[in-house]
């Protein structure tokens, strides 16, 4: 948001003009809520790495044996940051694919 997005706020019901200082802060609390995007993206997908994961760890206890496809997708949740540059458009298809989004395929990998 530029700095002229931010004018006014509300005080009980009332819009009354944000201060210079008010506007420095509203400012300074966006760029970091920008800056930490890739972060917050990042923690969304390991988030939902680890929740597939989770979810085909049965295949991996100690009385059963993994077959090859399983563990090729497993490693391939592992490494998703890995092969990943860009979280947010990362993100971003993983969203407009749940949306069904016309044309956007699935990031991440394909459960044998």
């Amino acid at each position: 948001m530029a700095r002229s997005d931010f004018k006014t706020k509300k005080v009980n019901g009332v819009s009354v003009d944000l201060t210079e200082e008010e506007i420095d802060e509203c400012v300074k609390l966006e760029e970091a809520f920008e800056a930490s995007k890739a972060d917050r993206a990042w923690a969304a997908i390991r988030r939902e790495r680890d929740a597939r994961l989770a979810n085909t760890d049965f295949y991996a206890l100690s009385d059963v044996t993994l077959v090859d496809n399983m563990k090729t997708y497993r490693q391939a949740l592992r490494d998703v940051p890995k092969d990943n540059a860009d979280p947010v458009k990362f993100q971003t298809q993983w969203h407009e694919f749940n949306a069904k989004k016309s044309g956007v395929s699935d990031p991440w990998p394909t459960k044998p």
